[in-house]
């Protein structure tokens, strides 16, 4: 099932000439982005990408998570989305790419977008698609410490970009 639409995605930075950037390669195994690492700050995030912006006033959501940075507008496969950077207790936990809500956006994107992360990171590690009341399609990439996930119901399509869940040990069995 889709989230929902808060979702983030690590980008590294966008040009110098405010062209808007590509999502970049996912790097050698370190968990994040380009200079961007789970856990950093706001303001290590702000000096690692150029571009991004403190958010005045930051946005506190329901789960007590903070969206102190962002970026108005990125472009991934001639698709524009804005950007926003979650930070919980721990500091970056999340990063959200989400097309603008005063644009709509169709399934023609959702699959320029999936062909783009395709070609970068190969076959998705899952992918699912649900057209009972509403369409919904979700793609999945895990790619090391780190979990992409691409998603659409009709009108929007983001980008999740999170920590890949730690897998719990089995329970010992016996006594």
């Amino acid at each position: 099932m889709i989230r929902g639409i808060a979702i983030l995605a690590l980008v590294a930075a966008a040009s110098a000439a405010g062209e808007p950037a590509a999502i970049p390669a996912p790097g050698d195994g370190a968990p994040g982005w380009g200079r961007l690492r789970w856990g950093m700050t706001a303001d290590e995030v702000l000096a690692a990408v150029p571009g991004a912006v403190r958010l005045e006033p930051a946005l506190r959501l329901a789960d007590g998570n903070l969206v102190a940075v962002g970026m108005d507008r990125l472009e991934v496969a001639s698709t524009a989305f804005r950007l926003r950077f979650v930070f919980d207790g721990n500091g970056l936990a999340l990063l959200s790419l989400r097309t603008p809500p005063e644009r709509y956006a169709d399934g023609v994107a959702f699959d320029a977008v999936a062909r783009h992360l395709e070609a970068r990171w190969g076959p998705p590690d899952r992918a699912a698609r649900d057209a009972g009341l509403v369409e919904m399609r979700q793609t999945r990439w895990r790619l090391g410490p780190s979990t992409v996930d691409l998603e659409y119901i009709p009108g929007v399509v983001v980008i999740l970009y999170h920590p890949a869940a730690v897998r719990e040990p089995p329970p010992a069995r016996g006594g």
